[in-house]
């Protein structure tokens, strides 16, 4: 196998994981339209997204713990400053089956990563600022609107160096009545601290174990700790999943996983 071959190893919830054969027609698929803000909106606790951008006046969010003022707009590894960037929002059919299903998963695409893979396929997206800044209310109702279009699930895309708002953003998505699932869709590398953050809120685990050999993390990735930082977080992750199993599901697959997790393995 060449690099960027994934193997992918699932552990969804019985009977929720479906998979299919029929071929994908293809199809205009709608992107959200970025309106403004609308008045009427219910408003996420304003103290809430102010304890979010504390965490970003001296960044350690990420494995990387630049230790910058993202707030003020300083640039760590991630390239991007505290406010949301999203380069892209709408039904997304090419995940693995029991994330699209047929309707398609509900991608929300972040701008920056605290990864630079040189075989990165969202290159123009993960190596720059490109894309659209939004506030953390408005991302709430693009939850929505890709629901209302049908997504299986909202799929969240390179989320890490974000989840401080994107937590705030998920519950006020649950308690406003979302029903359908939240996946975090990963490179694998974060700390223990990131994901639990989302103890409460993430549905399914979508993420990366990329490599085992720290020369090649820092070789082709710029991260030698990559290995022992993804296996840290996997175990975290993987617990949260237990743990979320006891829980009541507050969601509603639709034709597609409603939890668990999923590693793609590169080799």
């Amino acid at each position: 196998m060449t690099l960027g071959t994934v193997l992918s190893v699932s552990f969804f919830k019985k009977n929720s994981c479906q998979r299919y054969t029929e071929k994908l027609t293809e199809r205009t698929v709608p992107s959200v339209t970025f309106f403004e803000e609308r008045q009427d909106m219910t408003k996420v606790a304003e103290y809430s997204i102010e304890a979010a951008l504390q965490k970003f006046e001296h960044c350690e969010i990420c494995p990387r713990r630049c230790g910058v003022n993202r707030r003020e707009g300083a640039l760590g590894v991630c390239g991007v400053p505290a406010e949301l960037y999203v380069a892209r929002a709408a039904l997304h059919f090419w995940e693995e089956p029991c994330i699209s299903g047929k309707e398609g998963s509900g991608a929300v695409f972040f701008s920056g990563c605290t990864l630079k893979c040189v075989f990165c396929q969202n290159y123009a997206l993960s190596h720059s600022r490109q894309g659209k800044k939004i506030t953390v209310e408005r991302l709430t109702d693009i939850f929505f609107e890709l629901e209302q279009q049908g997504a299986n699930n909202i799929n969240l895309v390179t989320p890490d160096h974000y989840i401080p708002q994107i937590a705030v953003s998920m519950e006020a998505a649950r308690n406003r009545g979302l029903r359908i699932p939240f996946v975090i869709n990963c490179s694998g590398y974060e700390t223990k601290e990131q994901i639990g953050m989302l103890d409460g809120l993430a549905d399914i685990y979508l993420d990366d174990f990329k490599y085992i050999d720290p020369e090649k993390a820092a070789k082709y990735s710029g991260a030698r700790d990559y290995p022992e930082r993804a296996l840290e977080a996997g175990i975290r992750s993987t617990r949260h999943d237990a743990e979320r199993r006891h829980r009541p599901a507050s969601s509603d697959a639709r034709h597609g996983a409603s939890g668990g997790k999923d590693c793609r393995y590169a080799i």
